[in-house]
């Protein structure tokens, strides 16, 4: 079984970029516009990892993260925050979720997907 990534990204370039390159690199890829179509989309498709925009308009990736945590029938998921500010790096990592700097590159992203698939396994 392929693992299925959801990315929520508002940058539509960004999200395309990223749907590329991951299933290039072998993932079922879904994505959202924003936080509130990312929560929909994660308890209709139940993806194996997240991929979260620390900063989107009405819900930030926190909040989304927040939200996630908060309900035992998606809490375990793996998720990974793209953080542009130390703040969002705290939180993120007080919730559970793999954080990676903004700018991000592919190779950093491609590692931290296969810990945190490696985690989601266990």
């Amino acid at each position: 079984m392929n693992t299925k990534i959801l990315v929520a990204d508002t940058d539509k370039s960004a999200r395309e970029l990223l749907q590329l390159h991951l299933s290039n690199a072998g993932y079922a890829v879904m994505l959202a516009n924003d936080a509130i179509a990312g929560g929909r989309l994660l308890l209709e498709e139940r993806p194996n990892l997240l991929v979260i925009e620390a900063e989107m308009p009405f819900m930030s990736g926190v909040e989304l993260l927040q939200a996630i945590r908060s309900d035992s029938s998606v809490a375990h998921i793996p998720a990974i925050l793209f953080a542009a500010t130390a703040e969002h790096e705290l939180e993120a990592k007080r919730l559970g979720a793999s954080v990676l700097r903004k700018p991000v590159h592919l190779d950093q992203l491609l590692s931290e997907i296969g810990r945190a698939s490696c985690r989601e396994r266990v």
